[in-house]
């Protein structure tokens, strides 16, 4: 074989190579929604958190002690959900419903008044 040949096909080989591995571990990666309770004076009671994503209702009530909750909601393209947390009291809040893509991950601060959202693109 032609050493050019051998350099072009060499090459194209490595090039394929990395295109797949930014696709799968960049591109492709999924998104994870970040769930953190916050209070500036302190610790809130929240009993319950609900997600609605893609048809799927999650639901969570344990937290840390520092009243955070991480949670990785896997998605394969742009989706839409809301977040609602519910208090010791009844009290409930609502995020407002957002777009979530792939590789994004979401911060939820909530507080007895409302969910503040914030983006990042991973």
């Amino acid at each position: 074989m032609d050493p050019s040949k051998k350099i072009n096909f060499v090459a194209g080989l490595l090039l394929g190579v990395i295109l797949s591995v930014i696709y799968f571990f960049i591109i492709n990666s999924p998104s994870y929604i970040l769930i953190k309770i916050f209070s500036p004076l302190e610790k809130l009671d929240v009993v319950k958190v609900n997600i609605a994503i893609n048809g799927l209702d999650i639901s969570f009530t344990d937290f840390d002690e520092e009243g955070e909750k991480v949670i990785k909601i896997p998605i394969d393209f742009p989706s839409k959900y809301e977040l609602t947390a519910t208090f010791t009291n009844g009290h409930v809040v609502s995020g407002q419903s957002g777009l979530v893509k792939p590789g994004y991950i979401l911060y939820e601060n909530i507080s007895e008044e409302k969910i503040v959202h914030r983006i990042r693109a991973k």
